[in-house]
């Protein structure tokens, strides 16, 4: 499978060099390990220049995490808005975040690591938002479907968690080092759901 993999700007303004090696470090090192002195001689820059655009670095770490937030909320935007039925929408928006992690798959290791791993003293950011707008939009977009006539309304809040639990599972098997499923077959899982959410024509 292959990643598009965070490489370091060698044009361009100091503060996205200082939030590029920032990223960078706090994903290799962990936040509570990398110092601003490590930042800014990655970067290429002097500490005030840091201290200047962010305040420290508890405000570079926000920036970056408001970075991947808001990263997500593009990508996410770009679907809702799209053509299509809501199963169509649906499996693009799977397809969509799938894609949008393998491409920053920097900033979605520091995500899990800062959300599932030990605290390591970062000022707070909801991380959770993330998991919550997921099933916000799929809960939203089955709406449609039900409306539509076009998916089961059985037990929607299962399909959401079906959904969006499948496709957190694959999304969170692309940071190991050989991933074993890959987007053809997240594609598949996806299609399988809502197939099986389909509204069944009555034989009689």
């Amino acid at each position: 499978m292959i990643k598009k993999q965070l490489t370091m700007p060698t044009t361009g303004d100091a503060p996205e060099r200082v939030l590029a090696a920032a990223l960078d470090l706090f994903t290799r090192k962990g936040y509570a390990a990398t110092t601003v002195r490590e930042i800014v001689e990655a970067a290429g820059v002097s500490k005030p220049v840091l201290y200047y655009h962010f305040g420290n670095k508890e405000g570079l770490y926000l920036a970056i995490m408001r970075q991947n937030f808001s990263l997500f909320e593009e990508t996410v935007a770009a679907i809702v808005d799209s053509d299509g039925t809501a199963s169509e929408r649906l499996l693009a928006f799977c397809q969509a975040l799938f894609d949008c992690l393998c491409a920053n798959i920097l900033r979605a290791r520091l995500i899990y690591a800062m959300h599932f791993g030990p605290p390591q003293g970062a000022p707070i950011f909801d991380l959770s938002s993330f998991f919550s707008r997921m099933l916000e939009i799929t809960r939203a977009m089955i709406g449609e479907g039900i409306e539509a006539g076009l998916i089961a309304s059985a037990d929607p809040e299962s399909l959401v968690w079906a959904i969006v639990g499948s496709l957190n599972t694959i999304m969170e098997e692309q940071l190991t080092p050989e991933p074993r499923i890959d987007r053809d077959n997240l594609t598949k899982v996806i299609r399988l759901i809502l197939e099986g959410a389909k509204v069944k024509e009555d034989p009689s």
